[in-house]
C-alpha cells in the first residue's frame, strides 16, 4: 500500500520529470544560451559599473540602486533552468557570489590587536544622524579623533559634549580631538560653486604631524530624482538657468568629474602623512571613486568586515534585505599611513551610519 504522506512528493517528481521529457529540445538548448548570455552580460555591465558608470545616465543611477536588482532576471531563469536544464543553476550560483561577494565588496579581515602609535577614527555625517545612537557608538569605540560632517554651526554644542577635546569647526566640517590641533583651513582648491567640499586639519599626533582631510562631496539627489521620476521629461520641455548649477545629467557629470580630479590633485600634493574621510556621496564604484582613491588606500577594501554599508537608514526596499546598500560613508589612508580594521556602526536610526577605522604608520 502506498503511504499516502509520500504521495505527494512521488507525483511532484514524477510531473517534473514527465515536463523533463517532453520538452522540446530546442528549449532546453535556450535555457543554456539564455544563462550564458545573462551571465556574460552581467560581467560587462560589472566592469563598466566599476570604471566607466557615470558616463551613461541608466549605469549613473544603477551605481546608486540596491546590487540585488542585478540579479532579477535569475527570478524567471533560475525556475526555467530547473525544469530545462538543472546543471546549469552552478553557473547562475556562481554569477550570484560575483554580485554578493564581489562587486558588493565583501570583507572578512581578522580582529587585529592594539597596535603602538594607532589612530582610531570616526566619520559621520551628523545632519542626518540619530544623536542617541552616534553618541553610543563613539562611546563605545573610544575614539582618538571624530570628523563630522553637515556640523554647520555646531562646534560649540561638540565642545561641550566633549570638553576633554580639542574641536575646531571650519564652514560645515568639525573635528574632535585628543591631541592638539595645529592648523584648520577650508580646501580652496576643490569647490562646488563656490562652497567648500573638505577641509584641512594638522594635528600634533604622538609626536609627528598628521592631516586629516575632513570631506563632504555634493549630493547627487537631484539629478538622480530627475532620471527616476517625471522630471526628467519636464526637463526637455522646460528651458533652465544653467549659470549657477548643472542642468543636465551630463553637464553634472563632467562637474563631478572635474571636482574628484581637483580633489584627488589635493591628496597627490599633500607632502604630509595624511588621512582622509567623510561623505563622499558616492559608491565605492565607478570613475568619481576610482578618481579620488587613486592616490589613497581604502580602509574598508583594505581591512573591512562584512559589506560596510552606510547609507541609506530605515528602508522598506526588498531589493535591499531591508537595510543600507551603499557605502558612501568612507575613510582611507594616505601617504604614511595604513588601515588594520573598518566597520560602520550597527544600528540602523541614522540616515548615514557612522564608520570607525583604525591607522597605524607605515614602517
Amino acid at each position: 500500500m502506498t503511504d499516502p504522506a509520500s504521495s505527494p512528493t512521488v507525483s511532484t517528481s514524477a510531473l517534473v520529470a514527465a515536463l523533463r521529457q517532453n520538452l522540446h529540445p530546442l528549449l532546453c538548448l535556450a535555457a543554456g544560451w539564455l544563462t550564458w548570455t545573462y551571465v556574460g552580460a552581467l560581467a560587462l555591465l560589472l566592469v563598466w559599473l566599476e570604471w566607466r558608470g557615470e558616463h551613461f545616465a541608466l549605469t549613473g543611477a544603477l551605481l546608486f540602486a540596491p546590487p540585488l536588482v542585478l540579479l532579477l532576471p535569475l527570478l524567471i531563469l533560475a525556475p526555467y533552468c530547473l525544469l530545462a536544464r538543472p546543471r546549469l543553476i552552478i553557473l547562475q550560483a556562481a554569477a550570484i557570489a560575483l554580485v554578493v561577494f564581489g562587486f558588493m565588496g565583501f570583507r572578512w579581515t581578522p580582529p587585529q590587536p592594539a597596535r603602538d602609535g594607532e589612530i582610531r577614527l570616526i566619520t559621520h555625517n551628523v545632519g542626518q544622524g540619530s544623536r542617541p545612537q552616534f553618541h553610543s557608538f563613539v562611546a563605545a569605540e573610544n575614539p582618538d579623533v571624530i570628523a563630522l560632517q553637515d556640523a554647520r554651526g555646531r562646534g560649540t554644542e561638540f565642545a561641550k559634549k566633549y570638553p576633554a577635546h580639542h574641536v575646531v569647526s571650519r564652514s560645515e566640517f568639525v573635528l574632535i580631538s585628543r591631541f592638539p590641533i595645529l592648523h584648520s583651513d577650508p580646501v580652496d582648491q576643490a569647490k562646488w560653486f563656490g562652497r567648500p567640499i573638505a577641509a584641512r586639519f594638522e594635528l600634533l599626533c604622538h609626536d609627528r604631524t598628521l592631516i586629516i582631510y575632513n570631506v563632504h562631496l555634493p549630493t547627487p539627489r537631484q539629478q538622480l530624482n530627475r532620471f527616476l521620476s517625471g522630471r526628467a521629461l519636464a526637463d526637455l520641455l522646460v528651458e533652465e538657468d544653467s549659470t549657477r548649477r548643472p542642468s543636465t545629467y551630463g553637464e553634472w557629470t563632467r562637474a563631478r568629474l572635474k571636482l574628484a580630479n581637483e580633489l584627488a590633485g589635493v591628496f597627490a600634493r599633500e607632502p604630509l602623512p595624511f588621512l582622509v574621510c567623510g561623505d563622499f556621496n558616492t559608491p565605492d564604484h565607478g570613475v568619481i571613486y576610482h578618481t579620488i582613491a587613486r592616490h589613497l588606500t581604502d580602509a574598508h577594501l583594505r581591512s573591512g568586515r562584512g559589506w560596510g554599508f552606510t547609507f541609506p537608514g530605515p528602508t522598506s526596499n526588498p531589493f535591499s534585505l531591508r537595510g543600507p546598500w551603499l557605502r558612501i560613508d568612507q575613510a582611507f589612508a594616505g601617504r604614511g599611513w595604513e588601515p588594520i580594521s573598518c566597520a560602520p556602526e550597527p544600528g540602523r536610526r541614522s540616515q548615514h551610519c557612522a564608520v570607525v577605522a583604525r591607522f597605524i604608520p607605515k614602517t
